[in-house]
């Protein structure tokens, strides 16, 4: 093995090496005598100060402003677009071969030119500045061989700039005073740094607070440049307009709402007040949009103080509305001084939506197991506004085959069918359950800021869900679901909360599972009916992506909880308190076994990094863990956790290397008759999972991308020895060795990246298995051929 890696290795470097040379020498004799490539740009700091505070962030910006930036090479060894510009440059032949090299791969070399770098030296001491480092000094230094420049910049940082006393100025008394008592927000209070940057961000501030004030026509133009002195003492004039004596402060006029009908076109319209609002609409028909709810929309009314803010929420909130196609805002001058008047324009959608998806793709590509291929199609039907309150329902028809291609007939090669029926009812405001919130506000476990942005802006949804769903010779089940929740936003992050929900699930195995399936007792106790509950609360799923900063990174995170039974659970222990008995509720019975409750809390994080490289790379990473625990009484021992959800890895969203869901639990290794295993079996009550992926441009449309895999499912609870089963295996079960039964898997793929939709193609292979081999150890390196490789066909990146 050891010796395999090594010769691996030296290959690999040599092979390089030999690549880099060749590259590098057909590029070079393409440059004239006194032409040299950029191949290098450093970036070096010396600083007096201890810490320079965003570093990296700085560190970044100066790489971006030194142009032009060094040419990119595929897998940092073959400048590949390079070669193609100078193949392109003077065609023989100018074919549309060529054409398309120029104009989808070829990029412009990257020369050194002597006053370009004095440019640079200039345009990153200015940045500096900005940054606060008004003394900052750049020194360039160039390094000239054969046909090769190497440029390294040395930035000396100095003083770093702060404020020590900061003060408004403002001979608007009202102003200056508004200004003060927001002065804890400021991005220029003691101790912040004099740059740029916080000067223009604490302009924009005093902008939106004074639109939010009344000041409707205050612009940056008023605010004058930061003023100091050697001390650190800086203040901040805001001035007058003109001549004026103060600013002008103004109030809402008239607010007018138009329903398909622009303001100019009143000869065959009729008009209602609501609220204060008056409505127009077509003469002899009834509002196609209830008036109650846009008035629950618009967050202003007449005579209220102008606030910018809330004109923007209210174009976002009637915005969201399905039924409108448009929503116009358009403010004009009041008769009286002073005032605004606003006219809403709202223009409707059809009613109806049809909806359709078909999706085609190969489940594995393995030797040892079947060709396997699954074929999914979508229909679906929606009304925008149900009830004439905005309402939208959708009903939908979903339905799945997967198939065996090598099947004497197509009947024979059916390994499972799958349906679903769903209907859901979004209702465009907030409609309290229980008054669980309201209790959740008075324990202080939610802020008024939240419980005000709830019934503002919730929206209510109703789900009616049905799925049947049948694995040939193994296993079938049905799926009756109903949920009660609400879905909204508050600060950037998207709730969607299932107070209340049942869902009923009713398994029934066959021959193949019980005779591939014997040897692992929670996997069978897996597949016993239950009944799901959240009286007061099932279920909640949270997503929040930040947007890029600077160095070219986004974060994005996602979280899901779960819960199921704890309402029964509660008045079974007050009952069985109460009695002294140790009597189990349950439903009734199916057959010979118990309709029992579910009991139990599932918690899944997913966090996901990615950053850009330049124009043409990426690097992307995930780590997503999750734990569902099995909790209440069951004779005969431990509660299991339902099947449906327990966990899985594998497939071409997760570990790509193994099929959806072949991997675990723990180190259990695969049965002897490898060849009958079924990728559905194998789940868990314990998820981790890592992927990191170099992703990078190819040319056209294509993507090119490499990646590793990790991960595992374990069990928490080890079932005894029941009704002659064998108790559940020790390696299954979560330890503090669970590094050693970590799957590892690697790979490359090519996607199709049409930016409204990818097509993927991703190869993986098996290098880790989570159980050892007959060698001794886990890893399976030496096996990398076409018969371990595992081919995903997918839509969308896999993270």
């Amino acid at each position: 093995m050891n010796k395999f890696l090594f010769s691996s290795k030296v290959t690999f470097l040599v092979f390089s090496a030999v690549i880099a040379l060749l590259s590098s020498c057909q590029v070079n004799k393409y440059l004239d005598d006194d032409q040299k490539l950029i191949r290098e740009q450093r970036i070096i700091f010396k600083s007096k100060e201890e810490k320079i505070p965003n570093k990296t962030e700085i560190r970044y910006s100066l790489q971006a402003l030194a142009k032009p930036e060094p040419n990119g090479k595929f897998l940092w060894l073959i400048p590949y677009r390079l070669s193609a510009y100078y193949k392109t440059l003077k065609p023989k032949k100018y074919g549309w071969i060529k054409r398309w090299l120029k104009n989808s791969v070829a990029e412009e070399p990257a020369l050194y030119d002597s006053s370009r770098i004095i440019a640079n030296v200039r345009t990153m001491q200015y940045y500096l500045k900005r940054q606060g480092y008004m003394d900052a000094q750049v020194e360039a230094r160039t390094k000239l061989k054969k046909k090769k420049a190497k440029i390294s910049y040395t930035i000396d940082f100095n003083k770093l700039y702060k404020v020590s006393e900061f003060s408004f100025v403002c001979k608007d008394s009202l102003v200056l005073d508004i200004l003060n008592r927001h002065r804890a927000t400021s991005f220029l209070k003691p101790g912040s740094v004099v740059s740029q940057a916080n000067y223009d961000k604490e302009v924009s501030r005093i902008g939106q607070l004074l639109r939010n004030n009344g000041y409707a026509s205050f612009f940056p133009n008023y605010v004058d440049q930061l003023r100091g002195d050697s001390l650190g003492n800086y203040r901040l004039e805001v001035f007058l307009k003109d001549d004026s004596l103060s600013h002008e402060k103004y109030y809402i006029g008239d607010i007018n709402v138009y329903l398909d009908k622009s303001n100019s076109k009143l000869d065959d319209t009729q008009q209602d007040t609501v609220d204060g609002i008056v409505y127009h609409y077509k003469k002899g028909k009834t509002p196609y949009l209830d008036p109650e709810l846009i008035s629950r929309k618009i967050d202003f009314r007449s005579q209220d103080l102008y606030r910018k803010d809330l004109i923007d929420h209210t174009q976002a909130q009637l915005g969201r509305l399905p039924v409108l196609r448009r929503v116009g805002i358009a403010a004009k001058t009041h008769p009286e001084a002073q005032k605004i008047d606003y006219d809403l324009t709202l223009q409707r959608n059809a009613n109806y939506d049809l909806n359709t998806d078909i999706k085609l793709g190969y489940v594995t590509l393995a030797s040892d197991r079947p060709n396997r291929i699954g074929i999914t199609g979508t229909a679906g039907l929606s009304h925008n506004n149900l009830f004439g309150g905005g309402e939208l329902f959708t009903s939908e028809v979903s339905g799945g085959l997967e198939f065996n291609l090598f099947q004497a007939s197509f009947k024979q090669g059916i390994i499972s069918q799958n349906i679903q029926f769903n209907n859901s009812l979004n209702i465009q405001s907030f409609k309290a359950n229980m008054g669980l919130y309201k209790l959740l506000h008075k324990l202080g476990l939610n802020s008024d800021d939240f419980q005000n942005n709830l019934k503002k802006n919730a929206q209510t949804r109703l789900n009616l869900g049905i799925q049947f769903l049948n694995f040939e010779q193994f296993y079938s089940y049905q799926n009756f679901e109903i949920d009660l929740g609400h879905e909204f936003e508050y600060k950037n992050i998207h709730y969607q909360i299932n107070q209340t929900g049942l869902l009923y699930w009713n398994p029934t195995t066959d021959v193949g599972f019980d005779t591939t399936n014997t040897s692992n007792p929670n996997l069978r106790r897996s597949f016993e009916p239950r009944m799901l509950t959240g009286l007061f609360f099932r279920n909640l799923a949270l997503q929040y992506q930040s947007p890029f900063n600077a160095k070219g990174e986004q974060f994005t995170f996602l979280g899901q909880f779960e819960s199921s039974g704890h309402e029964v659970f509660l008045a079974n222990q007050v009952y069985r308190w109460a009695t002294g008995s140790d009597t189990e509720f349950y439903l009734g019975r199916i057959g010979q076994e118990k309709l029992r409750f579910a009991h139990f809390m599932k918690l899944e994080l997913d966090g996901r990094y990615f950053k850009r490289l330049g124009n043409f790379a990426s690097i992307s990473a995930r780590a997503d863990v999750g734990v569902a625990l099995p909790y209440g009484f069951r004779e005969n021992g431990a509660n299991v956790v339902p099947y449906v959800n327990q966990f899985g890895v594998g497939g071409p969203y997760s570990l790509r290397g193994w099929e959806t869901r072949e991997l675990g639990p723990g180190g259990v290794p695969p049965p002897d008759n490898s060849a009958e295993i079924i990728s559905f079996a194998q789940k868990g009550d314990l998820k981790l999972e890592l992927n990191l992926e170099y992703r990078f441009k190819l040319f056209w449309y294509l993507r090119g991308a490499f990646f590793i895999d990790a991960g595992n499912v374990w069990l928490f609870k080890k079932l005894p020895l029941i009704d002659g089963q064998p108790p559940t295996p020790p390696e299954a079960i979560f330890s503090t060795d669970f590094i050693n039964q970590m799957a590892v898997a690697g790979g490359y793929g090519i996607r199709f990246d049409y930016n409204f939709f990818v097509v993927r193609l991703d190869l993986g292979y098996k290098l880790r298995n989570p159980y050892i081999n007959d060698l001794g150890n886990n890893w399976v390196i030496d096996k990398l051929q076409l018969g371990n490789m595992n081919f995903n066909f997918a839509v969308g990146y896999p993270f």
